[in-house]
């Protein structure tokens, strides 16, 4: 078992979880040797089988990276700064969020955009897959969750509101109730089928 642990400052070190002991530790900005490096990292994430990792940088993209921390994914672009990632079940798309107001859903093997972005009026917050797909939800500062159709079609689904800006968003496991929290300081319990 391993555990990655990003510093918004610098780097993101792997431990091994059995021995609490770094097993790699992913290069700052000057070190990735890419054309368009990496400033500070603000998130990670594991892929659901282990074999990946997502990270959001300070700035404006999200990179995937093998479990062996060997090399960096170009960059997975946004306008503004990339707030997190959340992959679907299987691993084949990765989710971000960002201050640019958009969503974005991207194929994870080609880096290219499954759909085109989501868009909001205002910084998307947080952002999350239904666990059973078809569905995602994304919490705005304009004190809207928005439900979009992640099967290709982009059918936006239902608005949902808050009195402030919204910022959390999460699926039951079972994918039948949505959970959004907000700066009004109230948390609602939304139904889904």
């Amino acid at each position: 078992e391993q555990l990655a642990v990003a510093c918004e400052a610098g780097g993101t070190v792997v431990h091994d979880l059995a021995t609490g002991r770094p097993m790699a530790s992913l290069p700052t900005g000057a070190e990735a040797g890419t054309a368009q490096p990496p400033i500070g990292w603000r998130s990670v994430n594991w892929s659901p089988d282990g074999r990946r990792l997502a990270l959001t940088d300070r700035v404006f993209s999200a990179r995937l990276m093998p479990r062996d921390v060997s090399s960096f994914s170009a960059p997975l672009g946004h306008q503004f700064m990339v707030l997190g990632s959340d992959w679907t079940r299987e691993g084949d798309k990765l989710l971000t969020w960002s201050f640019d107001n958009t969503a974005r859903l991207w194929d994870s093997e080609t880096g290219r955009l499954a759909l085109p972005p989501m868009r909001h009026r205002g910084p998307v917050m947080d952002a999350a897959l239904n666990p059973h797909g078809g569905w995602l939800a994304s919490a705005c500062r304009d004190g809207t969750v928005r439900l979009w159709d992640t099967t290709g079609g982009q059918r936006p689904g239902p608005v949902l509101r808050h009195q402030g800006e919204v910022l959390d968003v999460a699926w039951s496991r079972d994918g039948s109730r949505l959970l959004t929290s907000g700066a009004d300081q109230c948390a609602q319990l939304w139904l889904w089928n």
